[in-house]
């Protein structure tokens, strides 16, 4: 497992420049942010937050799932990502090993650029009227550790590139789809119903953020709905590779 561990750090460090990429699209989606830029005159964190996730909660689950698909797909291209199965690992070390590597990489790296920015802000406006922020920040980490191991799990379930498009349509066409029509068919439902129906969708974890308080039932969607597109993806994963099924 510490070898598999190892070698996908090193992947990560040096395949196709991958780290540099990250770190340009996370800039990107938090200068995004900043194309409205009438909450400066707040100049608070919690101002920033809403901002943000009003204008992220699209492009944070589709570059991130495929950025992650793309770290883990890139070597399946090659056919290096098969010489881990040649070698004979097991199957949960050969996923898990790429779990433990990329999730946490494009977290952290997420992360340590953005509290930058929210610290800046707490510094300059202070944290502003939004309430249980640090609890919206962890919440935030937690979708975007949904993304990512959905990214990679959805590359070791076909174990090739195809997991790339898989991660885009997932996140950038299925659940902005799938979300609207539940929209749609529940208007004539509370607002309080429909929230509970569409929060389930990642789209819509990323925007509810941003809402005035963050209900218990956000919470658990938040956490129930990572734990159940993991475990599904993973299974689909495993089977595939006990059933020596490759591209």
């Amino acid at each position: 497992m510490n070898r598999l561990i190892k070698a996908e750090w090193f992947r990560a460090r040096k395949s196709s420049g991958l780290l540099k990429w990250l770190f340009i699209v996370i800039l990107i989606i938090i200068a995004v942010t900043f194309l409205d830029a009438s909450f400066i005159d707040d100049n608070s964190a919690s101002s920033f937050f809403m901002q943000f996730v009003l204008n992220t909660s699209v492009f944070i689950p589709f570059f991130f799932s495929v950025l992650a698909a793309a770290f883990v797909g890139i070597p399946y291209n090659n056919k290096t990502g098969l010489y881990e199965v040649m070698a004979g690992n097991k199957i949960s070390s050969i996923i898990l090993s790429k779990l433990v590597v990329v999730a946490p990489v494009i977290t952290f790296a997420f992360f340590a650029i953005f509290t930058v920015v929210i610290g800046i802000f707490c510094g300059i406006g202070g944290q502003g009227e939004l309430g249980q922020l640090p609890l919206r920040l962890l919440l935030l980490a937690v979708v975007t550790i949904h993304v990512t191991i959905t990214g990679v799990l959805m590359t070791t379930a076909t174990r090739s590139p195809v997991g790339i498009v898989l991660a885009f349509l997932r996140f950038a066409v299925f659940d902005s789809a799938i979300s609207l029509w539940v929209n749609i068919l529940m208007q004539n439902r509370t607002s309080e119903e429909i929230n509970k129906a569409i929060n389930w969708f990642v789209t819509s974890h990323v925007m509810a953020l941003g809402a005035e308080t963050i209900p218990t039932y956000l919470i658990v969607e938040i956490i129930v709905s990572t734990i159940i597109e993991g475990v599904v993806w993973y299974v689909i994963s495993y089977i595939g590779f006990k059933k020596k099924k490759f591209a």
